[in-house]
């Protein structure tokens, strides 16, 4: 069966100066780093720390943010973070997503290899505190799923050496015992507690925020339960948000969440860093105000010729609703039958 192609043609949105539509963060031009640093190299390897900057270039003494994707450890690339990036940088403070190596039985490298990476990442932030302009007192860390394992164990666990100042853990693997062995080399327990920010809290210990989905089935709410419970029992600040009816990863745009968990996330994230001074101000992240389309000179039914690329012209307009979903059905006729596709537009 030959594909027929139909592109979208949307007229483009201004933005308000008061909000940073969520759309607008994966747009092409605001998901390429202002700076590509090298923070490490390790053999011919380079690791890269992707930075989004302000607009403000004089930075002096800025707090600082640094994303950790998730992929279960063996997966997941920088590019997850960058929209949180860029919003970020919009809303004042350097924000940084770290390239880490994963866990790879081909290349040899571990979980220890995943953390000592990001702990140097941090350590490359303060020593460069200077020139790039931060606070090397105020570094933040910020991660899903095992990217919040590896946040939350920047802010807890003892051998590493360049702990974190704040965590935001989204979804993240507290404790490495039970289900999450697997990733300890030799699934050996006295490793896996060694590893888990559950079981090294102290009063070194960095304040953290939990965001966790009560409708998680990959990470158990549990961990965020547990892991706020022994940092308020041991007077560490820690701040535990739940988010209802989301799934797993929730704070990635395009992939299981709504525009509407996508930005209570962020929005939940932005006040706790208010709350330590790093940022002023409301948050300004909001969902799409797109709320009207009109389909023009567009027949309910278009049929195409084979290999035909069409674009459907759309004119829309803003309104005052949150958001509307544009939904378009494609027919895609050959002798073996016929494929109807759907897809939709947020």
């Amino acid at each position: 069966m030959k594909g027929i192609i139909l592109t979208f043609l949307m007229t483009s949105l201004t933005q308000s100066i008061s909000a940073i539509e969520l759309n607008s963060l994966t747009e092409a031009v605001r998901m390429v780093p202002d700076q590509t640093l090298v923070y490490k190299t390790v053999g011919e390897r380079e690791l890269h720390l992707y930075a989004f900057l302000p607009q403000k270039l004089e930075l002096t003494n800025s707090p600082s943010l640094l994303c950790i994707h998730g992929g279960g450890w063996r997966g997941g690339e920088p590019r997850q973070f960058f929209p949180h990036c860029r919003y970020f940088a919009l809303r004042g403070i350097p924000a940084f997503s770290i390239e880490y190596r994963l866990v790879s039985e081909s290349a040899g490298t571990t979980i220890h290899d995943c953390l000592s990476d990001c702990d140097d990442a941090v350590a490359f932030a303060r020593a460069h505190a200077i020139e790039l302009g931060l606070d090397s007192d105020r570094i933040a860390v910020m991660g899903d799923s095992a990217g919040g394992h590896l946040a939350a164990s920047l802010g807890t666990l003892p051998y590493l050496t360049n702990h974190a100042n704040a965590v935001i853990n989204c979804n993240g693997i507290m404790d490495l015992m039970g289900k999450w062995i697997g990733i300890v080399p030799y699934k050996d327990p006295i490793v896996a507690e060694s590893l888990s920010p559950l079981f090294n809290i102290s009063s070194n210990t960095a304040p953290m925020l939990h965001i966790h989905s009560l409708a998680d089935t990959t990470v158990d709410p549990i961990h965020a339960e547990n892991m706020h419970a022994a940092l308020t029992n041991s007077g560490i600040h820690s701040e535990l948000h739940w988010l209802s009816g989301a799934r797993h990863a929730f704070i990635l745009p395009g992939y299981t969440a709504t525009q509407e968990q996508i930005v209570e996330g962020i929005n939940v994230s932005d006040r706790f860093l208010k709350s330590l001074g790093y940022l002023s101000g409301e948050p300004t992240i909001a969902i799409s105000t797109i709320t009207t389309s009109i389909i023009a000179n567009a027949p309910p039914r278009i049929l195409l010729e084979t290999n035909t690329i069409s674009s459907l012209p759309l004119e829309i307009e803003i309104g005052t609703t949150p958001s509307i979903t544009v939904e378009m059905e494609v027919w895609l006729n050959s002798e073996t039958g016929t494929l109807m596709a759907r897809k939709s537009f947020l």
